[in-house]
């Protein structure tokens, strides 16, 4: 029998290497996890979506674990290349957060993401659950970043708050064994992940 997988999302101006506890939690969890890389700063954030939307394409995981404004970009490439399957949104932004109000419209360096999520949160509300996808949003009690209360959504299943900052996700093992828990067994009675076809 064959691992699952999952790929995991980072979000906005993070560098790789903050995700290595996470992923090494996840394989401990016997997860084949993998991080999706692409540029975060400065860009668009349809750039994101993109870069999401062609590693699912190109690697279909079982799962996916997404961080932050992963978030948001993993539910518009989900829903945009019919993947479907278990996904864990660590600190989802899913609505407007009052930080970004302070930053400039011509900053597009380095918030061009943050200015789009801003735009969308404004314009149509947080992405509504992909269909065929059972979602897990888990905030952290003390994240200043994306505050607890901004992450929960009526279009995520289900929502747990634990006690970290907006990057101490990424390191709590309590929470990567949370992600793993959801990805093996939030589909039980569902087909296992695919594309469309």
């Amino acid at each position: 029998m064959t691992q699952p997988s999952a790929t995991v999302v980072h979000g906005f101006a993070v560098v790789s290497v903050v995700f290595r506890p996470l992923l090494a939690t996840l394989r401990r969890c016997s997860i084949n996890a993998t991080l999706c890389r692409f540029p975060s700063v400065g860009v668009p954030l349809q750039r994101m979506v993109d870069e999401v939307a062609d590693d699912l394409s190109d690697r279909p995981p079982h799962g996916i674990v997404a961080h932050s404004l992963g978030c948001i970009a993993t539910l518009l490439a989900v829903d945009r290349v019919g993947w479907a399957g278990p996904i864990v949104l660590l600190a989802p932004p899913a609505a407007l957060l009052p930080s970004t109000k302070l930053i400039p419209s011509a900053l597009r360096w380095p918030f061009g993401p943050l200015l789009d999520h801003r735009t969308l949160m404004a314009s149509s509300g947080a992405p509504e659950t992909p269909p065929g996808c059972r979602v897990l949003s888990v905030a952290g009690r003390y994240d200043c970043v994306v505050p607890a209360s901004r992450t929960k959504s009526e279009n995520f299943e289900e929502h747990v708050t634990v006690p970290c900052t907006h990057n101490g996700l990424l390191f709590s093992e309590r929470v990567a064994r949370l992600a793993a828990d959801w990805l093996t067994t939030a589909d039980v009675a569902a087909p296992p992940a695919r594309m469309a076809a």
